[in-house]
């Protein structure tokens, strides 16, 4: 796989505000989200059409991927939240008043891989329907168990066809030998890190979750890992969260 076929597959539709992403490689299959778990979980949008998932920090911070939001604008884009049906009535759709970048994202490889996006009112925490996302402790280790937590696009051939219900799958943590050997094209960039790896079957495919899911732990119910890039030869790829806390902090706590 050559790095030039690996960026195709990420190029973004500006025009559209939309990224062609093609489908992640998973363990087990793709299945609707419990309505009391992963209250955290946002829609990127952009003409009211779902472009990428998001990650509710606290009451005026969600966190995603830098590709998914770095050719946008705040007044092109706005964040869902407050179901795990983004079709009801009740969901929640916030204005964003500024959007951060991290200051080290290159597109091309990839590294750094995360953006910030403040909305312009609180979000309105519930209990057992809107809440925030546990930051992670400590550093996940090989074959810990996880879950990948996104909207799932459902046919791919259909422009038309936007994810509805939230979706997630347990697999595992690649361990680090595995994912530096697979990552070992991307020059210039600390594989161990930046990147959190999760193991892959090639034999096993299902609709992709999108860009921007969250990786959480199935132990400790924290976020890990934000879903950043996939090639069905490699693991699939995620932001190492932890290593970025003293960046997120120093963003969300003004």
């Amino acid at each position: 796989m050559t790095l030039s076929k690996l960026i195709l597959l990420w190029i973004c539709t500006v025009s559209m505000a939309k990224c062609s992403v093609a489908r992640f490689i998973h363990a087990k299959a793709n299945v609707a989200a419990p309505s009391h778990k992963f209250l955290f979980a946002a829609s990127i949008t952009s003409a009211s059409e779902h472009i990428c998932s998001g990650i509710i920090l606290n009451k005026r911070w969600v966190i995603s991927s830098a590709l998914c939001v770095s050719q946008n604008t705040v007044s092109t884009l706005h964040v869902r939240y407050g179901s795990h049906n983004r079709t009801y009535n009740e969901i929640v759709n916030e204005d964003i008043e500024k959007i951060i970048v991290h200051p080290h994202f290159k597109q091309k490889m990839l590294a750094n891989n995360l953006a910030l996006i403040k909305v312009s009112n609180d979000i309105r925490f519930i209990p057992t329907v809107v809440q925030a996302a546990t930051l992670p402790t400590k550093k996940p280790a090989e074959n810990d168990m996880v879950d990948a937590v996104g909207w799932e696009k459902i046919d791919e051939t259909n422009q038309s066809d936007t994810p509805e219900i939230l979706k997630y799958h347990q697999t595992k943590v690649t361990g680090l030998d595995t994912c530096s050997i697979n990552l070992s094209h991307l020059y210039d960039v600390d594989i161990d890190t930046q990147f959190l790896c999760t193991n892959t079957t090639i034999e096993d495919t299902f609709p992709e979750l999108d860009n921007g899911s969250a990786l959480i732990s199935a132990e400790k119910n924290e976020l890990i890992g934000i879903a950043s890039w996939y090639d069905e030869e490699f693991p699939n790829v995620y932001v190492r969260i932890r290593t970025y806390l003293p960046w997120i902090r120093s963003v969300v706590i003004e």
